[in-house]
């Protein structure tokens, strides 16, 4: 997974529980999700960030 972008969820509130959850490091702990589902007015978003294009 090198070349995949994940992103921080830390900062947004309506994305609670992430569906593939990232451990980056121990030490700085982030919150980062690789897919993740959004509420986005009166449904959902998922959001996937993976690349297929770099295996």
């Amino acid at each position: 997974m090198s070349y995949s972008n994940v992103i921080n969820i830390g900062e947004f509130a309506n994305i609670h529980d992430p569906i593939v959850r990232i451990i980056d490091d121990w030490v700085t702990n982030r919150n980062l999700a690789f897919i993740f589902e959004a509420k986005v007015g009166n449904g959902k978003l998922l959001v996937c960030l993976y690349s297929k294009v770099n295996f």
